[in-house]
């Protein structure tokens, strides 16, 4: 297979809404292929490079250029997720005959509910819930009918899912850290240690920005106290019980 210097699918994270990995990766194809081409004033030459980089043939190129534009139309708006090409590409080819295809398929589906997290962040917050959603391209837990969670609810569980990061810590570098915290921060460009002092540096800055907030605020009232613009009444006191 050719180098391909495209590096990254950056397709709808609706698209995970299909159970099979093969028809997401031709959604993909078409819907990035065809966006370049619309960001290249129609140039088919990104859309060849592609496919031929790949071993995608298509027959009839005009039918399938009208259907990519469809498909773009209807989801150019959706929340994305950025895969590198040729990882995707291996991973559909490097499946071993022992492996179990739903492992198989929901350990994707993992990666890419995290790089949508992610997007073009160093690292962001999480929790299992969103990735849940995003795995099966949903935006929102709330999207998912109750009919479709029952056939998740193996999957649905923090436990669960916090195996399957396990694996992408193994196999796809994901750095997870989630300790004395809501959620868990999630990144594949920084390394477990970096990762640990953005979060602990970032919470110290918004701690203190809240602090002198606060004080700042304090010193407004004071002043608007003493000027007489503002008067507390006794009679106004709100008790927590009432």
């Amino acid at each position: 297979m050719k180098k391909n210097k495209n590096k990254y699918l950056n397709f709808p994270v609706s698209f995970l809404k299909n159970p099979s990995l093969d028809v997401i990766l031709e959604l993909a194809l078409q819907f990035c292929s065809y966006e370049m081409m619309v960001l290249n004033n129609g140039d088919k030459s990104y859309f060849d490079s592609l496919v031929q980089s790949i071993g995608f043939s298509v027959d009839k190129f005009e039918l399938y250029n009208y259907d990519s534009k469809k498909l773009y139309e209807e989801y150019k708006k959706d929340v994305r997720c950025g895969v590198n090409l040729d990882a995707f590409i291996n991973y559909l080819n490097t499946v071993k005959p022992n492996t179990d295809k739903d492992d198989y398929n929901l350990e994707f589906r993992a990666y890419c509910a995290t790089k949508a997290v992610i997007g073009n962040k160093q690292y962001k917050k999480t929790r299992y819930k969103e990735i849940f959603s995003l795995m099966f391209g949903y935006t929102c837990y709330d999207e998912i009918k109750p009919e479709t969670r029952l056939k998740l609810a193996k999957i649905d569980d923090s436990r669960y899912l916090k195996r399957l990061l396990e694996k992408l810590q193994n196999k796809w570098h994901l750095r997870v850290y989630s300790r004395n915290s809501r959620g868990l921060y999630i990144s594949y460009k920084l390394s477990l240690h970096k990762l640990i002092l953005e979060v602990k540096k970032n919470k110290y800055i918004y701690k203190n920005k809240q602090q002198i907030a606060e004080k700042k605020a304090d010193k407004i009232l004071d002043k608007l106290i003493n000027d007489d613009v503002l008067v507390i009444d006794d009679d106004c006191v709100i008790d927590g019980d009432s």
